[in-house]
């Protein structure tokens, strides 16, 4: 408590810390949306396929969002200071999360943010009040898998700053996997998303709604073959899902 006339001191402004590296990436290629995945993001499991009608249909108005997709994106990397089972110590922040399971011990870690852009939404919500909820759906499905395809690609930019016999891990993503939702804050004040215009609400939730953040490591290929295999969902355990791959 302090006593009258006496000022609170001013809080000491956080310093931003210096990437070791860090790219804004505005020309990200990320291809016309694979019928298979526009279907796994529409709910369907890998062995159905929907009846002729619904595969044109769908067919149809996934071409026409991918005229919508803004892809873009930008990551910083960081040295690792310290690290635990739970939580890595880097660029002055600590990023907590199951990183032993996902990310394994690494040196370096790649902060990710992607977007499909707001367009796509925004032809989702025209769809919807055309009341055509089935084009809608398949729009929001289409700028799904864009923005996971455009964080992605971000990756795969990240990775050349591998070394020689290093690798990259798999992307590590707040509310997934022991990964709370609140450490979208900490990731955000790691990377300039701004720069491409990406924003973090208060409701933790991102601007534009299609838009990916996450971490990966870098380390001895070797040894992160062994943690981060195919897709993230060869270390889930939840076999129930169907967006499982």
């Amino acid at each position: 408590m302090t006593s009258p006339g006496t000022r609170r001191a001013a809080p000491v402004p956080r310093i931003a810390p210096v990437p070791l590296a860090t790219e804004v990436c505005t020309d990200l290629a990320i291809g016309r949306p694979p019928a298979e995945e526009v279907r796994r993001h529409l709910g369907y499991p890998a062995d159905a396929a929907p009846k002729a009608l619904i595969a044109a249909r769908i067919e149809a108005v996934a071409a026409e969002a991918a005229g919508a997709l803004r892809p873009r994106g930008v990551y910083a990397v960081y040295a690792v200071e310290a690290q635990t089972p739970r939580r890595i110590q880097a660029g002055g922040a600590a990023i907590r999360g199951d990183v032993a399971r996902f990310v394994g011990t690494v040196d370096r870690v790649g902060v990710v943010v992607a977007t499909a852009g707001a367009e796509i939404s925004e032809l989702s919500e025209r769809y919807a009040r055309d009341g055509d909820s089935l084009a809608s759906w398949i729009a929001d499905a289409v700028g799904s898998w864009a923005a996971e395809a455009a964080a992605d690609a971000v990756t795969d930019r990240l990775s050349a700053h591998a070394g020689p016999g290093e690798a990259v891990t798999l992307r590590y993503s707040p509310g997934y996997c022991g990964m709370a939702i609140a450490q979208q804050r900490v990731l955000f004040d790691l990377v300039d998303a701004g720069a491409v215009g990406i924003a973090l609400l208060p409701s933790l939730l991102m601007r534009p709604l299609k838009s990916v953040s996450g971490i990966v490591g870098f380390g001895p290929a070797a040894e992160l073959n062994a943690v981060a295999p195919g897709t993230p969902c060869d270390t889930c355990g939840r076999l129930d899902c169907h967006m499982r791959r």
